[in-house]
């Protein structure tokens, strides 16, 4: 009786020991899979290039900027063009004009504006509140 109360508990820490220890082998696996490989990111970086980003949305990081330094004169020109350019497509420039026109006060205009933005992205929560203001 002594002997085998000995040898089962052995058998019970040596399947546990066997699932630890495949249970290691598996995380490490897919730890390898997961880490950071230097030469292939070194590879894509190399034979890769950026992202084109659309005619229409190129320039609204500048719009953005002269809306907030309230430079609202060159902001208006600068939407003119990117607005021939993109056959009045870009929505961020129709949204931004709409901001302008009722910050000067011509309500009317503004809400075109929102109307417009609205109508190129339906899906835009921040175009369809400004319609409601």
């Amino acid at each position: 009786y002594f002997k085998m109360a000995t040898e089962q508990p052995s058998k019970i820490t040596d399947s546990i020991d066997k699932d630890t220890q495949e249970q290691a082998t598996e995380d490490t696996q897919s730890k390898k899979k997961r880490s950071f490989d230097p030469q292939l990111s070194r590879t894509i970086v190399r034979g890769s290039k950026a992202p084109e980003i659309p005619l229409f949305d190129r320039q609204n990081w500048l719009i953005h900027l002269l809306y907030i330094r309230k430079d609202f004169e060159t902001c208006k020109v600068l939407i003119k063009e990117v607005l021939m350019e993109t056959d009045g497509l870009c929505e961020y420039a129709i949204y931004i004009q709409g901001l302008i026109l009722r910050q000067e006060g011509n309500i009317q205009g503004s809400l075109e504006h929102f109307q417009q933005a609205v109508k190129l992205n339906p899906n835009n929560p921040s175009n369809v509140k400004h319609v409601a203001r």
